[in-house]
């Protein structure tokens, strides 16, 4: 007996300090990963590096597109935007797609490097597009627009790209968070500073992508050649360094849990709720006895019903009490989501509209060097690059003192901070915008919308870049934060996912709001507020409209997000505490 008592603390010690991960991730031949030879902060610069060189030309894509289409293919001014903030919502809602396919079938690791070799395609295919002598037009003044198979091409070339784009970023996030072991204290503590430095170095690659922006504006066909050359290089070394990674095995995707939990849900709807939970379908006895069932949303518990004949197949199987329960945590997400989309909305026009307006400032650096109007915006970049470290290193140590927060603030107060700022940066952008206008019209250059204005300098648009970089160093890792620790655990990648749809939903918004501003000011002696030629176009009133939407959505954020915080902590206070009790 003396023995077996000697022996307890000696086993216990063992196992907290065992090398092997406790969260089911396992190395490349299938064996329980040892956390001495892989994933960890040592393998996830490789990870960062990877998604570095990824975004160098996913942001090139992104900010230089809309000159390409309206510069260089010559789409109308409205059409040419449209289409770009809907190629960018598309990339981010086809996260859905690829996190799918990679919690059912492939795999994060493989996700990643098949939609890498998809994105090449799509490079290709636009580089066929910029190439071809049949699909250039050498006179700007008589060019018409692209249309036919070149227009085809370009939307080809695009959304395969986009299906590239979706499947990378459902998966790379949270691959990079699987190299860390949740069930050790010390490498779950290192996840939100993980965050962090992922976010940071997605901007670095914003940051460098000017570079592959400053080539395709001296030709198109390198530019895009360069981009594939980019991911290609990604790709190669991401999978090179395959052993030293942790991974999970795919065990079936979230998204079809929540399916069946709806179907089954309906297909029960008139059944009586039983009395006790003994009436309930429970995977195993333990969890009847900590899992408490919310009394929220009661429907869907109907979905964990019992019945004297009850069928473990198809879309109407039973689903357990752990299945509704991680359903209804989920859905109370969707306020937070519905009330976050906003803020990308705004940043899509910095995508668009400000690169037109870009192109009648003056943009020279020095005697001999003209900035491309799509660099204008990589002031944001750097102000996200100067923001994210200052956030972690200075403002959360800082505000621990006064919280006793670990992360100094909620992820909430931090989303609710990140939304403050398009209200500040389209105001900036409104006043800005009229103080161009006054210059056009003072210098006569109504008629001229791609000559650069002397007096007017390109640094016009720090203030609004400034603020929309503040907002981005808040919003992007806080909700790639709050949405992956939020969910339940077994839907931690829906979670990823739901961030990156937000931003797709949010260009989506873009797109309908400029075109409902398009049919509202369009009339029979008006072109509206968005013309051809930017000079004649008010952005002004365009950007107040946006101001104005965003102080809605803000008050809308501070709703839900209060009722949001409420519920959450009384759901896991409550199994908290019966948790203790059973302890």
């Amino acid at each position: 007996m003396f023995l077996q008592q000697a022996q307890l603390p000696s086993t216990e010690v063992a196992l907290v300090d065992s090398p092997l991960t406790r969260d089911g991730t396992v190395d490349y031949h299938g064996q329980t990963a040892n956390k001495l030879r892989t994933g960890g902060f040592k393998i996830t610069p490789v990870i960062l590096g990877a998604e570095f060189s990824e975004r160098v030309a996913g942001f090139a894509i992104y900010s230089n597109i809309f000159s390409y289409l309206f510069y260089e293919k010559h789409l109308d001014f409205k059409y040419a935007m449209n289409m770009t903030t809907n190629f960018i919502g598309t990339s981010f809602v086809l996260s859905l797609l690829g996190g799918y396919i990679a919690d059912t079938y492939w795999g994060r690791f493989h996700t990643i490097f098949i939609s890498g070799f998809i994105q090449c395609v799509g490079y290709g295919i636009l580089i066929v597009s910029a190439s071809l002598e049949k699909f250039q037009c050498l006179d700007p003044e008589t060019c018409s627009a692209a249309e036919g198979t070149n227009l085809a091409t370009i939307y080809v070339g695009l959304y395969v790209i986009a299906l590239g784009i979706g499947g990378v970023k459902s998966s790379v996030s949270a691959f990079g968070a699987d190299q860390f072991d949740r069930e050790d204290s010390r490498e779950a503590a290192q996840l939100p500073t993980y965050f962090n430095w992922f976010y940071f170095f997605i901007m670095m690659g914003a940051l460098m992508s000017v570079i592959v922006v400053y080539i395709q504006d001296k030709n198109w066909s390198w530019g895009f050649g360069t981009q594939l050359m980019i991911v290609y290089l990604f790709v190669v070394i991401f999978v090179a360094l395959r052993t030293f990674y942790r991974y999970k095995i795919p065990q079936g995707s979230p998204l079809s849990t929540l399916g069946r939990v709806f179907v089954s849900a309906v297909h029960r709807r008139n059944l009586p709720h039983p009395v006790d939970n003994s009436g309930f379908f429970f995977e195993t006895r333990q969890q009847s006895l900590e899992i408490v069932q919310t009394q929220n949303m009661r429907w869907l518990d109907k979905a964990a019903i019992l019945q004297e004949r009850d069928t473990t197949h198809g879309p109407q199987r039973l689903a357990s009490v752990a299945e509704v329960e991680d359903t209804k945590l989920m859905i109370r997400l969707l306020p937070i989501a519905a009330t976050t989309w906003f803020f990308w909305t705004v940043q899509a026009q910095f995508a668009t509209i400000t690169i037109s307006q870009a192109w009648t400032s003056n943009r020279h650096l020095g005697p001999h060097f003209t900035v491309p109007p799509a660099v204008v915006g990589v002031m944001q970049t750097i102000f996200v690059l100067i923001s994210v470290p200052i956030y972690d290193r200075v403002f959360v140590p800082f505000a621990r003192r006064f919280t006793g927060n670990p992360t100094g603030i909620t992820n909430l107060q931090r989303l609710g901070l990140g939304l403050v700022t398009p209200i500040l940066a389209m105001t900036c952008a409104a006043l800005v915008e009229r103080r161009r206008l006054g210059v056009v019209h003072e210098k006569n250059m109504d008629l001229h919308p791609r000559t650069p204005i002397e007096s007017f300098s390109m640094f016009w648009f720090t203030p609004q870049n400034f603020f929309m970089g503040l907002g981005e160093a808040l919003m992007y890792p806080g909700q790639i934060n709050f949405f992956y620790t939020e969910a339940p655990k077994s839907m931690q990648s829906l979670g990823t996912s739901m961030t990156l749809s937000t931003l797709g939903i949010g260009y989506f918004g873009s797109s309908a709001i400029a075109s409902a501003v398009h049919r509202a000011t369009s009339t029979s002696s008006s072109s509206g507020w968005f013309q051809n030629n930017v000079n004649e176009s008010r952005l002004d009133y365009y950007y107040w409209a946006l101001a104005v939407l965003a102080v809605v959505n803000l008050v809308a954020f501070l709703m839900v997000s209060r009722l949001n915080m409420y519920k959450r902590t009384n759901s896991v206070d409550t199994s908290r505490s019966l948790d203790e009790e059973q302890q």
